[in-house]
């Protein structure tokens, strides 16, 4: 069992196999940039079953195919400056690109024949960073964090049978979207008091989990952290990430990870009714007000009951 991830000084992808604590890292994927390597901005499994990773580089058109049973690459183009988010649904890859903020159907074969769904970087929206993409039931899901000096990414869906597309500006007032999870006809999402690039910090504002219903259109609810775990001190700056266990039944858990703290909840449709439980905490006020500027920590799932998070 591997678990794929990077070299964060030169970019080269890596595997690290669980059992053995080995890693083994794969150089020559991405094509070379002013003579220097470029730095993996995302990485993405195929399809179960095909040993595939997709993966976007920073500052690049580019992006690279790779087969870990074979060993084969490819690269191919995508549509903008830099690939931000990768997600593969049934076969098919669809990239979120800054900075024109597109949602992207690749052809791998024919870069002529991408198609783009959804752009969100102009004047409409205002929003270059599809940070977060994901997929479920014919549906692609994205979350975004807005042009530069401006505050409140979106969220967005895109219906993958009749491209119907619906945006949904600042589903949190003012904030960005840190990730994204689709379950059982809800989507569910966290955020950062983060703006686009040379924003101030906003300590006066505490990152968010919100639902929001895919069939009725509309957010059914905003919760706050900080009414569910004792003990946090300030308004938290973001939420690295959620995830949720692709087995669990419709009321398992989604898991999350704020400020070296790890918690899960469940959501009662019936209700509105979220219910949260503190599962391990270190420290819980270590990026709240005040701290350094966002970054997304993983928090996954491998399918097989077992969850691995990356605490900052």
């Amino acid at each position: 069992l591997n678990i794929a991830t990077y070299n964060a000084s030169n970019g080269e992808p890596m595997l690290y196999n669980i059992e053995t604590g080995k890693t083994k890292a794969y150089s020559g994927i991405l094509p070379e940039n002013y003579g220097n390597g470029i730095s993996l901005q995302c990485i993405e499994n195929g399809t179960p079953g095909s040993n595939m990773l997709y993966m976007g580089a920073f500052n690049t058109l580019q992006c690279a195919a790779y087969n870990i049973e074979t060993g084969e690459m490819t690269n191919f183009d995508a549509v903008s400056a830099q690939t931000d988010s990768i997600v593969v649904y049934k076969d098919v890859l669809y990239t979120g690109n800054y900075n024109a903020g597109c949602i992207t159907r690749i052809n791998m074969e024919d870069p002529a024949r991408n198609q783009v769904l959804l752009t969100l970087g102009g004047e409409d929206y205002n929003q270059v960073r599809p940070h977060v993409l994901i997929a479920g039931d014919d549906k692609l899901f994205v979350g975004t964090t807005p042009y530069t000096h401006i505050y409140g990414g979106a969220f967005a869906m895109i219906d993958l049978v009749t491209l119907e597309r619906t945006v949904v500006p600042n589903i949190v007032q003012d904030q960005s979207i840190h990730d994204l999870v689709y379950h059982d006809g809800l989507v569910f999402g966290v955020s950062t008091v983060d703006g686009g690039s040379g924003t101030q910090l906003r300590t006066d504002l505490s990152a968010k989990i919100f639902v929001y219903d895919v069939e009725k259109k509309e957010k059914l609810g905003e919760f706050d952290l900080r009414d569910y775990i004792s003990g946090i001190e300030e308004n938290i700056q973001f939420i690295s990430g959620i995830d949720a266990d692709p087995n669990i039944d419709e009321n398992g858990k989604i898991w999350g990870h704020f400020s070296e703290t790890l918690f899960s909840f469940t959501y009662d449709k019936d209700t509105g009714k979220l219910s949260v439980k503190e599962e391990l905490s270190f420290e819980k006020n270590k990026y709240t007000s005040g701290a350094p500027r966002s970054f997304f920590r993983p928090i996954l799932f491998d399918g097989e009951g077992n969850l691995y998070v990356a605490f900052f």
